[in-house]
């Protein structure tokens, strides 16, 4: 679980999602995507507020994301991640804190999170905000530093 209630996509997720092989790397057995696949956000693990894909459960896909449609009031608490994330905003006008920045961002603004800084969102509404929050891995790693 991430502190967004959400878990890894189970294998049989993965599997219905397109077909997926197994390859031996490095002694290794990882998940290898044998065709393109299409996956439909709604069948992605989360709820109406965020949807979760992670590039290792679909095979060579170097990224992870959540697809987020957060109401006014809602975000993450206080995390950090060893790589970058990279939020794309598509509605709304949400704050990031960023370190000991605040950095308020509405639709077609980017905000850039280093490795390794504390960070967190909240939406300031009035209504939704919609964002795409890009984690440069294909394995979401978080360390959570608030309840």
């Amino acid at each position: 679980m991430d502190g967004r209630g959400q878990e890894a996509m189970p294998a049989a997720d993965r599997n219905a999602a397109g077909r997926v092989g197994r390859a031996r790397v490095d002694g290794r057995d990882e998940a290898r995507a044998m065709d393109p696949l299409l996956i439909q956000i709604a069948d992605l693990p989360g709820s109406e507020r965020s949807r979760r894909f992670e590039g290792h459960a679909v095979g060579d896909a170097g990224i992870s994301f959540f697809v987020t449609d957060a109401p006014a009031g809602h975000g993450p608490s206080l995390h950090t991640h060893p790589y970058a994330e990279v939020f794309a905003v598509e509605e709304g006008h949400v704050a990031f804190t960023v370190g000991d920045a605040t950095i308020e961002a509405e639709a077609g603004q980017v905000v850039v999170v280093p490795a390794g800084i504390p960070h967190k969102f909240v939406n300031l509404g009035p209504g939704r905000s919609r964002h795409l929050d890009i984690h440069a891995s294909c394995t979401m790693q978080s360390e959570w530093l608030e309840e």
